[in-house]
């Protein structure tokens, strides 16, 4: 069966986990994803294991990197890049710069994130882009957006969650923060990608008019605090004299927002999940 997206041509620019996996998402609902790497380095996520081949020096060699084609059974890396072309091209080469635009011309949607700068250091903003494929949807994925003070600044996960507010609610209330166990920054930034870039492809279908989409992870990391700030100001509304908030949002480990009775309870092996939830016949 045709998926939604049959006939949907997508450039994908993208590296790491968030752009992969907005553009994973565009595949699943068949659209034509070209994913195009750099000829000896390729995209990075390709060297984070655990590998198929159980070679566990690759990540740590850097022998390994300099001499070796990049590995292809990496776990994410597979996860990442089902139903994909892929095409090798060297983007600060006139001939591969030439390549990247004759196919942006004839494809729908280009998924990228580059540093801000990056497209447009390559002669490759969406202005430029703009010119040959007016109807083009150029979605672009970074730390902190494509303005502001902060657009050039580097992020890791760990720096996106405290930015974010989220880990000053994850963990135990007598520890430190934590971190979430998964890479949810990025892969919220993917899917949140992939949802704006549907909105923008059914726009520019409409209207022959593409657009530029600049989504950033740290306003992803607010969207997932907002849900348990609203849910406090449900639960435990009002302001105590003086102004302050009667109630922070503080870390609670396994025990629930709610007064229902949740939480792991510690056994020798296995560990023990026990709750009580409203039931609906």
């Amino acid at each position: 069966m045709p998926g939604l997206l049959e006939g949907v041509k997508v450039l994908d620019l993208t590296h790491y986990i968030a752009g992969p996996y907005c553009t994973k998402l565009l595949s699943g609902l068949g659209a034509d994803v070209v994913k195009v790497e750099h000829p000896t380095r390729g995209d990075g996520i390709r060297w984070l294991g655990p590998f198929a081949s159980g070679n566990s020096e690759i990540p740590s060699s850097p022998s390994f990197v300099k001499t070796k084609m990049p590995p292809e059974d990496g776990a994410w890396f597979l996860y990442l890049n089902t139903a994909k072309q892929s095409l090798a091209l060297d983007l600060q080469s006139p001939e591969g710069k030439r390549v990247l635009l004759d196919m942006a011309a004839k494809a729908d949607i280009l998924v990228e994130n580059f540093a801000p700068s990056g497209m447009d250091n390559l002669g490759l903003s969406y202005p430029e882009i703009r010119e040959i494929n007016p109807a083009l949807v150029m979605t672009s994925i970074s730390n902190f957006g494509q303005t502001g003070p902060y657009r050039d600044w580097k992020a890791s996960e760990l720096n996106l969650y405290a930015l974010g507010g989220l880990m000053n609610i994850t963990g135990e209330p007598e520890q430190e923060p934590l971190k979430e166990g998964m890479p949810l920054a990025q892969l919220g930034a993917g899917q949140n990608a992939f949802a704006a870039t549907m909105a923008a492809l059914m726009y520019a279908e409409e209207t022959g008019e593409g657009q530029q989409i600049d989504l950033s992870h740290r306003r992803i990391r607010h969207q997932h605090l907002r849900k348990r700030v609203d849910a406090i100001q449900l639960l435990w509304p009002g302001i105590q004299p003086g102004g302050e908030p009667r109630l922070r949002p503080r870390r609670l480990g396994n025990l629930p927002l709610s007064r229902r009775p949740r939480r792991n309870h510690s056994r020798p092996r296995p560990p023990l999940a026990g709750g009580c939830q409203d039931y609906e016949p």
